[in-house]
């Protein structure tokens, strides 16, 4: 399955200027240019045509359009095969909120949110302790 992925990633690498990234099964598409959301779709058509040979799919649920500094406010429509895809402000990619302004202030209250629940879980787990522990001792 792999070889297979490496294999479509190849061929859409060889014919589009659309920056490819990959982890493990994810993968990113990055375009820049006069309309580069028409080369991401154009991109897209491919990935979707080459990955239908080795039984390959992609999961419309989990594909997330995201524009960065888009000057026009004009929201193109984005499509995976006949299904429409909603554009996002932000996603959470290998553990980094990104969202289209690139600012890290999405990912830093991200980080802290989560450090704060894992710290309250910890206070609750040591009175839990503490208490366990007097009722011992007495």
């Amino acid at each position: 399955l792999t070889q297979a992925f490496q294999n479509v990633f190849n061929t859409l690498a060889a014919t589009t200027v659309t920056i490819l990234h990959t982890y493990a099964d994810d993968l990113v598409l990055i375009s820049n240019g006069v309309n580069p959301f028409r080369m991401i779709q154009q991109a897209v058509h491919q990935l979707m045509t080459a990955a239908v040979n080795p039984g390959l799919f992609i999961v419309a649920s989990k594909t997330k359009p995201i524009l960065f500094h888009c000057r026009r406010q004009v929201i193109p429509w984005f499509t995976l095969g006949e299904q429409p895809t909603d554009l996002v402000k932000s996603y959470k990619y290998m553990w980094v909120v990104i969202n289209d302004k690139l600012p890290f202030n999405p990912h830093v209250k991200y980080i802290k949110d989560k450090r704060t629940s894992c710290l309250n879980i910890l206070k609750i787990i040591a009175n839990s302790i503490i208490w366990w522990i007097s009722m011992i001792i007495h």
